[in-house]
């Protein structure tokens, strides 16, 4: 049984003045659930199989839309409740309930992608295990969270249209360049049009993947009530990971210093909403992020805070000298108010290596510092004086941050 054939949608309507309008649209549970009675319960996978069994899916594919040639989705839809029934128990009750040292999650799939393998499947996957995050904390119903892991796998499809020699080049694109790259919408809509009728809603919300508020995105230049709920979500989780993993253009960066450049360049172009729960569901400290605290201790999390982001729940498992705990014990930084981070943990010293170096000369410690602080000085308009920031830099950003949380938290009930 095709996907397709038990979706339904409401009309969808293009206007050449305003652009593409996309109405409400739902999976039609009842459909999912018979061709899971037909092939059977899923065994069970870790996420690392996961991950690799919805690339394996997703390859082919793209390589058929390369060559202009037809393909199926269904398996990539399917693939897509997978991940969607996967992301919806990664909750942050479960973690701290197991107190787990080492979660495995999707999530932290995406964050261990090696930037040297990062091609656009991969790239999509990401923004789609993102996005889902992002559909968890806005509470959508396993419907929904599928058609947006759907929406998240296929948003770049067109790029597979644009030659590889310029989405590889190193250096500066032109200005024919830079207008080629930004036809993928186009390309995009193009190739999920030819898929059957059911999926027309695909194609319309991949097209506004761009757009912005203010009519400041492209190709059609829509005004935010235009643009389609899962497209703004796709949109900021697709600058996420462009900006964690980088590219040929630029260094990738650290989760925490990705969303201080997202809510300092974007903050115009996206709804203080969006980035508000941004914030809450992907977090600066991403469950499954090794930092290190005021003590010198070193911890993972294992959960944030919806109200506190930046003081999330961490499980410990290095004490100041760098020595392996016998016994873990889990953080609340809400609650231990003596208590910060002041950085990501040395990604060498996790794995368990012995490093002789004393722990001030291990904070922070990164190959590529000069690189990231040359990036940094093209994109951002004050950007830090060092990769490790200072004790009173990052209190300075702690205060932008929690100022803007409280500016855009919703009020509480009375």
């Amino acid at each position: 049984m095709r996907v397709g054939e038990k979706m339904t949608k409401e009309v969808i309507t293009i206007s050449p003045k305003e652009g593409v309008t996309v109405a409400k649209h739902t999976l039609d549970e009842k459909g999912i659930r018979h061709r899971r009675a037909m092939s059977g319960p899923p065994a069970h996978v870790s996420s690392d199989e996961l991950y690799a069994a919805a690339e394996k899916t997703l390859r082919p594919i793209f390589k058929s839309a390369r060559r202009r040639e037809p393909f199926a989705i269904e398996p990539a839809a399917e693939m897509a409740e997978r991940l969607a029934r996967v992301v919806a128990k990664e909750s942050p009750e479960e973690a701290i309930k197991n107190s787990f040292s080492r979660p495995r999650t999707l999530i932290l799939q995406t964050l261990g992608s090696d930037p040297e393998k990062l091609d656009l499947v991969r790239h999509s996957l990401n923004v789609a295990i993102c996005a889902l995050r992002f559909g968890v904390a806005l509470g959508y119903p396993l419907t929904k969270l599928t058609e947006l892991a759907i929406v998240g796998m296929f948003h770049d499809i067109g790029l597979t249209w644009i030659p590889e020699a310029i989405l590889s080049k190193p250096g500066p694109l032109s200005k024919n360049e830079r207008d080629l790259i930004n036809t993928h919408p186009l390309n995009s809509y193009e190739i999920l049009r030819t898929l059957d009728q059911n999926w027309e809603w695909l194609a319309d919300v991949a097209l506004q993947h761009h757009e912005r508020k203010g009519r400041t995105g492209y190709p059609k230049g829509l005004r935010s009530h235009q643009i389609h709920e899962y497209a703004k979500i796709i949109g900021i989780c697709d600058i996420y990971e462009a900006i964690t993993h980088g590219g040929p253009h630029r260094q990738g960066i650290e989760p925490f210093d990705a969303m201080r450049e997202i809510l300092e360049t974007e903050r115009g172009r996206f709804s203080w909403a969006i980035l508000r729960m941004f914030l809450n569901a992907i977090s600066c400290y991403p469950v499954g992020s090794w930092v290190r605290l005021s003590s010198d201790e070193m911890g993972q999390v294992v959960a944030t805070n919806k109200d506190s982001p930046l003081r999330p729940v961490l499980e410990v498992s290095y004490d100041a000298s760098g020595a392996k705990l016998s016994q873990t014990k889990v953080i609340d930084l809400n609650k231990e108010v003596l208590l910060h981070i002041t950085g990501l943990a040395a990604r060498g010293h996790i794995q368990g290596s012995n490093d002789p170096r004393p722990a001030s000369a291990r904070q922070g410690h990164d190959p590529h510092f000069e690189d990231r602080r040359r990036t940094w000085r093209v994109r951002l308009p004050a950007p830090p004086s060092r990769l490790a920031l200072s004790w009173r830099e990052r209190r300075g950003l702690e205060s932008l941050l929690l100022s803007w949380w409280r500016r855009v938290r919703p009020p509480a009930a009375h």
